[in-house]
């Protein structure tokens, strides 16, 4: 008997043991199996809406989110509930027997004292776990979400821009929050089917390796759970190594380095308009200046073209105040945030007023938009103007076609949102090419260099030589304002040092790489020698290299050459003097 009563409790004390190790462990994954369900319904959504705007196995979405905990007050959540106190009977029995050695007191009233004396217990336990309850409540909220698109290069860039504002839109996104949204241009292979035979037929190894997951999940968290302490206090009485904390900012900038190149060149138009208004404010000087710090001279004047007369003001901020890695990570972000919202605004503006862009035009600017299009677009555009401009815009049209107009303005009765759309959006990239009609042009130099400057370098070489046999004296007038790369031999090494200092080595380096020892050596004699030694190692690592990759060194040579003879700091006759 005694026996028996010891093997349930065992049992009984196991089971306890069981249900309270399973509570922890639940408590400890309840918020990451609500982040799983929660990014997995979402993504389960929004896959969906992909499919339907660019068809099936083109993408693959990934959103992570991030929960935490903040408690917030019960009593202003749930309203308070009266306590209802249970029923308390008294019984009172006269004809109840005495009590042996209690005179006066019956055994029925004396069970009926302990009895009310245990309801009383039990009704303050449940006041206290009531008072408990309404004190304090958490609730999970969404701390930040990393959404990445993996998208088909068969995708249109308009199905693109569709599919990123689908995103912007569902996941209402907040940079301010931390929310990021990153979409990856790859080429994707077909989907083979996969017949229900093939999996049937191995269906023993996938139960065998989702066995050994659990195994091996339940391990590794008992291994987590039991070294956590350890851990924390081994690691929190070590300070950290100055060479970790250098590799990691190291590691940060380079991120934000990489995001902010990567987004600049995906929408050049759109950053360099928006850099244009950013420009305008000098709270906006720090931010720019460890940009340039950062990118360096030459691949900061090719992606922000807008602010190259800005540099000094951003060179004379840095001499006082040059950047660390900290406020470089912090500003490089902050201006990578700054054009993302104002191009998001922008295309959310577009969507809205699909003519919003008329309003930055004159009127001879939108009638020469306008001047090959039918009369019913030039109707359309009409009624989108403000009374003002519609006005003076009809004046200058003839009275014939000003009545022609009037009566395609007459017929309209309906038109869809999409046709609506598209002519906004060919009128709108007509209108970036419009001319300012206050300047024109004379200067038959500045023409052909501006000609030459969007040529290639060998399609400049081409047409250099054409121009030399065909009309030698417009080939030399030519060359006196005219920059290239056959003229850096005969720069002075002076003037080279100075201007290609600050370039990088490994651009320079592909840059020198056709040139003869003899030339490079004069080329680099006014360099420092450790520079020197840089620029040779270089050349041997990229002898192999392209002829692409060089002309496009060349380029930048030539570019950063040019724009020091803008900034006067040499002329076209110092090469002379020396040649």
């Amino acid at each position: 008997m005694v026996g028996k009563i010891r093997m349930k409790s065992c049992i009984r004390f196991v089971c306890i043991s069981f249900l309270f190790i399973t509570s922890i462990v639940f408590a400890q994954t309840s918020l990451q199996l609500d982040q799983m369900s929660f990014t997995a319904e979402l993504e389960q959504r929004l896959n969906s809406d992909i499919e339907r705007i660019a068809g099936k196995n083109i993408h693959v979405l990934s959103i992570q989110a991030e929960f935490i905990r903040e408690e917030v007050d019960a009593s202003t959540s749930k309203p308070i509930v009266a306590k209802q106190k249970p029923e308390v009977k008294n019984v009172i029995m006269d004809d109840a027997p005495e009590l042996p050695g209690l005179a006066g007191m019956s055994a029925f009233n004396k069970n009926t004292a302990a009895k009310v004396s245990t309801v009383s217990e039990e009704v303050e336990q449940q006041e206290d776990a009531l008072d408990n309850e309404q004190v304090s409540k958490t609730e999970k909220m969404i701390r930040s979400l990393s959404t990445t698109l993996l998208l088909d290069n068969s995708v249109d860039k308009d199905t693109e821009l569709l599919i990123r504002n689908l995103l912007l839109e569902k996941l209402e996104y907040n940079p301010m929050r931390g929310d990021r949204l990153e979409i990856i241009r790859m080429d994707m292979a077909p989907v083979s089917e996969i017949t229900g035979s093939s999996i049937a037929h191995y269906w023993w190894v996938l139960v065998l390796l989702l066995l050994l997951l659990v195994i091996g999940y339940l391990l590794a968290r008992n291994r987590k759970v039991s070294t956590k302490e350890v851990g924390v206090n081994e690691v929190s009485s070590l300070p950290p190594m100055p060479e970790q904390l250098l590799d990691t900012k190291k590691g940060e900038l380079k991120a934000c380095r990489q995001q902010l190149v990567k987004y600049s060149l995906s929408e050049p138009q759109k950053v360099d308009a928006v850099l244009r208004r950013l420009s305008l404010n000098e709270q906006n000087i720090p931010m720019f200046a460890s940009c340039y710090q950062e990118l360096g001279r030459s691949l900061f004047t090719s992606m922000f073209p807008a602010l190259n007369e800005h540099i000094p003001a951003y060179l004379k901020y840095l001499e006082t105040n040059p950047a660390d890695y900290d406020r470089l990570v912090r500003d490089l972000t902050d201006l990578q945030y700054l054009l993302v919202d104002a191009v998001s605004s922008e295309q959310f503006e577009h969507r809205s007023r699909p003519f919003s862009f008329l309003d930055k035009l004159s009127i001879n600017q939108i009638r020469w938009v306008l001047d090959d299009e039918p009369l019913r677009i030039k109707a359309l555009v009409l009624s989108q103007l403000p009374s003002e401009s519609s006005a003076k815009f009809l004046s200058t049209f003839t009275a014939e076609e000003q009545a022609l107009i009037a009566i395609e303005i007459v017929q309209f009765d309906s038109m869809p949102m999409a046709t609506f759309g598209e002519i906004a959006s060919s009128l709108a990239a007509k209108a970036q090419s419009v001319p300012d009609f206050e300047t024109v042009r004379t200067d038959g130099n500045q023409m052909l260099m501006s000609l030459l400057d969007g040529m290639n370098l060998r399609q400049q070489n081409d047409l250099l030589d054409q121009l030399r046999v065909s009309s030698p004296e417009a080939y030399l007038n030519l060359r006196k304002v005219y920059y290239i790369f056959d003229d850096v031999l005969r720069t002075p090494t002076v003037i080279l040092s100075n201007i290609l200092r600050s370039m990088n080595p490994e651009i320079l380096a592909l840059a020198l790489i056709n040139l003869d020892d003899e030339q490079v050596a004069v080329i680099l004699s006014g360099f420092p020698e450790r520079m020197i030694e840089m620029i040779k190692a270089e050349m041997v690592r990229y002898k192999d290299a392209s002829y692409d990759e060089q002309n496009s060194a060349k380029q930048q040579v030539v570019m950063l050459m040019r724009q020091a003879i803008g900034n006067k700091q040499f002329t076209m006759n110092d090469l002379e003097s020396v040649a």
